[in-house]
């Protein structure tokens, strides 16, 4: 397996950490007040960056830096943020440690811009509709809150890979592929009946992790 992979950018929930959107119930997908789910930006693959001109890089490590040393003053006794693994529209991504409980975690942080457009009070319910999941293919989420004024959230640190970086080493078997197929279909069904709509089904966003899909 490759090394820790969290879900990729913007616009699906491969992991169900979701955004509602604000269109009116008869005009989402699937009818009958279901709410249409987006991302908070949960679907950054480590490794996946924005591209960037050689002065805009030295900036992003100045700031990263910056960014860092800020969180984790603020966070000091909880978590330590230790690395980027991801950068995306929505947020950066950061390899560190759960200090109270001794695992190793991603935190998503979200962009300023991002944070304005959401609010307090929606992220706050995105995160407790998010935190209300319980599925076995489904990345669950640790904590959120509020950080040296950034929102972020809290997830476990998958060692695996993508389905995508899966199938490059050759195509499935017959077996596996039922397997895999059956797990995500009964994590959409799962999200469905509480209410979430998948928007972005592809192998990019599909995690192997010791075998199994999330």
């Amino acid at each position: 397996m490759r090394g820790p992979v969290v879900p990729s950018e913007v616009d699906g929930i491969q992991h169900l950490h979701h955004r509602r959107t604000e269109e009116k119930p008869d005009s989402l997908a699937g009818g009958g007040g279901r709410e249409r789910a987006g991302s908070l930006g949960l679907r950054v693959l480590s490794g996946e960056r924005s591209s960037r001109s050689g002065r805009e890089d030295g900036n992003v490590e100045a700031d990263m830096s910056s960014a860092i040393e800020g969180l984790n003053a603020a966070l000091q006794g909880r978590y330590r943020l230790d690395t980027e693994i991801a950068r995306g529209g929505a947020g950066v991504v950061y390899s560190g440690a759960d200090l109270r409980h001794h695992r190793k975690i991603a935190v998503k942080v979200l962009h300023a811009d991002v944070e304005q457009t959401v609010g307090d009070e929606r992220f706050l319910r995105e995160i407790q509709i998010t935190a209300g999941l319980n599925h076995p293919h489904i990345l669950p989420l640790y904590d959120s809150g509020e950080a040296d004024g950034r929102f972020f959230y809290v997830m476990p640190l998958v060692e695996g890979e993508t389905l995508r970086e899966h199938l490059a080493s050759g195509p499935l078997s017959l077996d596996e592929a039922i397997r895999i197929t059956t797990e995500v279909a009964d994590a959409l069904e799962y999200a469905h009946g509480h209410g979430v709509v998948h928007r972005d089904i592809k192998p990019e966003n599909i995690l192997i992790h010791e075998g199994q899909a999330l």
